[in-house]
């Protein structure tokens, strides 16, 4: 009786979590529609990436990584910024010298790095 009872129990809890999504009750699920600059807004922000992977494993000097950088930076930035709809997107400055203060973040591409990280691969 008491595995019955267990069983049942388990089965009913299993139950709730698989159905939750589908429940109208829940807060709707929120989905971007598609815009033609998230695939170059994505590629974009990979070779960012990849360009501060390479600088800390040492495949870059400071000034290649600056000379790299900078362009790819800045299409980000128009990117991100028609993303907003015309908000002003902060940019890192021109690097100055040897770069001795570390690689400079804008801070929307910063922040964009950030959430492809959370984002699901392809």
């Amino acid at each position: 009786m008491t595995v019955v009872l267990l069983s049942g129990g388990l089965t009913f809890l299993v139950g709730l979590l698989i159905l939750r999504p589908f429940s109208v009750a829940g807060s709707r699920m929120r989905v971007r529609a598609y815009a033609p600059d998230d695939d170059r807004r994505r590629e974009l922000l990979r070779q960012l990436r990849d360009l501060d992977d390479d600088l800390a494993v040492g495949k870059l000097t400071r000034d290649d990584y600056a000379r790299l950088r900078d362009p790819v930076e800045r299409e980000a930035a128009t990117v991100l910024g028609r993303e907003a709809g015309g908000a002003t997107v902060v940019t890192s400055a021109p690097h100055a010298g040897s770069g001795a203060a570390g690689p400079p973040q804008g801070r929307a591409v910063a922040r964009a790095v950030a959430q492809l990280g959370e984002e699901e691969p392809e």
